[in-house]
């Protein structure tokens, strides 16, 4: 008998999503960087892999908060579960 549920989703199609999400906020970015920075600001255009390391490196900072919140957070009374 198999004891797994059906509908689960796969490590792969976690990765999958996470890189396309990836890719194409890179992307985003990309484009985001060309045109405004470099028509209205006059700074120099960006490749693509300096867009996907700025977003490595804001989405590396974003994670720091919840790291250091859950390890300075009190822990919860024995009584209570959260």
């Amino acid at each position: 008998m198999n004891d797994h549920p059906e509908n689960t989703t796969g490590p792969v199609r976690t990765l999958v999503v996470a890189l396309a999400v990836l890719i194409s906020t890179s992307t985003a970015l990309l484009w985001g960087w060309n045109t405004f920075a470099t028509e209205v600001l006059d700074l120099p255009a960006i490749r693509f892999k300096h867009a996907l390391a700025l977003e490595l490196i804001v989405l590396a900072m974003a994670a720091v908060v919840p790291f250091t919140w859950r390890l300075f957070a009190r822990p919860a009374p024995p009584g209570r579960m959260l």
